[in-house]
């Protein structure tokens, strides 16, 4: 039987009945479904401006991920849908595939073709050169949520480095929180005016390439990219009953990227950095530094982690982004307890001005069904000036319970 059938049966919650002419093809496949729900709350610390939207929001969110494997686990099919409904702002209501891939193992190639997530970087404030998925910016402002990708990625094991190449057929634009939606900035952006630099719009054919090794102490990747950057610029523009409006652009670009982690016991060194090239102002960025361990605290099982990090923006106040000179100072405490309890706190300090932001992640099981999570995000001193000027008034936090199955 297709292993598209039997994804399509246990999606939909039906029996999956396989044909007696099938029975020993069958009998290959593996099977794994999981997934988990999850409320969570949002309070803002004060009112917004300009005012309107609530100090108070709640929503409902699921996700789950369904691998079928087969040919002794060379072939496996995944498919992962999420979904959120958001009590006050319609367009943070949302559904997305996060992955809807085929993997093939063919030593020393493997091939991947659907939809899928790519993770690039090493650091921990920001990250530089993980270009290959859209943000998904109604999730948080943290870029840690992605929009599935849809890809042919094929990548080769040359003995001395892995080299991945990826097709992208067609690009996902950012989504933005509507006129009731918080954490935003106070003009709403209309996507249904959305301004593309290529002719194809959401149909250039972008593309990637990435070498990584390991080279005694070091992990160390190289990539470029060409295609439509994730990053839009805005522009002021009249919406249809001609209040004011931002509309988003998408330029092209070409980057190189760099990343680089050095173990050494107890000390992580990172760095990464990226030189791009676009038709407003070639930049280069970089973000790197350390994070030191300290294992077993009072002879007990916790440890902590110091962190520190510079971010840098050759554009400087042009940059268009908050973290073109900062500094990250941050600590993440694990207790390494059976309920997985971890806090992570940490500010990005503006060198060049007052702004500062802080933010706080602390989860924790209950039992061994159920997660509990708080997250912490507070703007303070935003300079007039700064790109975070526009979420001054939006310190919340959000306290999420997920039940696991």
């Amino acid at each position: 039987m297709s292993p598209v059938l039997i994804a399509a049966g246990c999606l939909a919650g039906a029996p999956v009945s396989v044909p007696a002419w099938a029975a020993d093809d069958a009998a290959d496949f593996e099977v794994d479904f999981t997934g988990n729900i999850e409320a969570e709350a949002r309070h803002f610390f004060q009112d917004s401006v300009p005012p309107g939207p609530s100090r108070h929001n709640a929503s409902l969110a699921g996700e789950a991920k369904l691998h079928i494997y087969w040919n002794d686990g060379d072939s496996i099919l995944t498919i992962s849908p999420f979904a959120r409904v958001d009590g006050v702002d319609g367009r943070r209501s949302h559904f997305d595939l996060r992955e809807a891939k085929w993997v093939g193992v063919f030593d020393p190639f493997e091939i991947r073709i659907g939809i899928d997530k790519v993770f690039w970087g090493v650091t921990e404030s920001v990250h530089l050169v993980d270009i290959i998925n859209q943000d998904d910016a109604l999730e948080d402002i943290d870029a840690e949520d992605k929009l599935g990708q849809p890809m042919v990625a094929i990548t080769y094991d040359a003995g001395v480095g892995q080299l991945t190449g990826y097709f992208l057929p067609w690009f996902r634009e950012r989504r933005f929180p509507g006129a009731d939606g918080r954490p935003a900035g106070p003009l709403v952006v209309d996507r249904s005016q959305t301004r593309f630099q290529s002719g194809r719009n959401n149909w250039h054919a972008d593309w990637a390439l990435r070498w990584s090794q390991y080279i005694g102490d070091f992990d160390l990747a190289v990539s470029y990219f060409s295609g439509t950057a994730r990053d839009p610029r805005f522009a002021l523009g009249l919406g249809a009953a001609g209040e004011p409006v931002l509309v988003p652009r998408y330029d092209l670009i070409d980057q190189a990227g760099l990343e680089l982690q050095g173990t050494f016991g107890a000390l992580l060194v990172k760095g990464e950095a990226i030189y791009q090239w676009n038709d407003q102002d070639d930049f280069f960025a970089f973000a790197g530094g350390f994070e030191y361990s300290f294992y077993g605290l009072g002879d007990g099982a916790s440890d902590i982690g110091v962190l520190a990090e510079i971010l840098y923006d050759d554009r400087g106040s042009n940059a268009g982004n908050p973290f073109e000179g900062d500094l990250f100072l941050g600590a993440r405490w694990s207790a390494n307890d059976v309920s997985g309890t971890t806090i992570l706190a940490g500010g990005i300090f503006d060198l060049n001005s007052s702004s500062k932001l802080a933010n706080i992640e602390a989860s924790r099981r209950l039992g061994d069904d159920w997660k509990i999570t708080l997250d912490i995000r507070l703007f303070l001193d935003v300079a007039p000036a700064d790109p975070l000027q526009p979420f001054a008034d939006d310190d919340f936090f959000q306290l999420r319970i997920a039940r696991f199955f």
